[in-house]
Parts: C-alpha cells; structure tokens; sequence
C-alpha cells in the first residue's frame, strides 16, 4: 500500500500577510503533511490562482481516494 500525505498544505509563495515561514513551521508540525507553494500567489492562492488550487486539491483527492 502506498503511502500518503495526510494534509494537505497550500500556501501562496508572495503571502504578504502572514508571510512564508509559518508554511515550513506547519508542514514540521503536522506529521505527513505537504506542503506546496503556490507561485504567483499572496495570503489567499484560492483567489490569486484558482484553477491551480483546484488542480492541488483534485490531485490530493484522487491521492486519498484510492
């Protein structure tokens, strides 16, 4: 059985608001987790790129799914 992450961390590569150093800090907090950056992206990558984010989620879905 593969093994997968099991959270999933997304997080805007130019977050102006909290910054990108919690991003690390959280994918060592959360056992298994992954982190992605997402490029182009501020404090919210879901507006800034959505077709990307969906992108990361339907694959991580697929990922738990199986």
């Amino acid at each position: 059985m593969l093994s997968h992450p099991s959270t999933l961390i997304l997080w805007g590569k130019a977050d102006d608001v909290l910054g990108t150093a919690d991003a690390t800090r959280w994918q060592r907090a959360i056992s298994g987790s992954q982190l992605i950056w997402i490029e182009a992206a501020g404090h919210v990558p879901h507006f800034d790129q959505p077709q990307v984010v969906a992108n990361h989620l339907l694959s991580f879905m697929q990922h738990i799914n199986r």
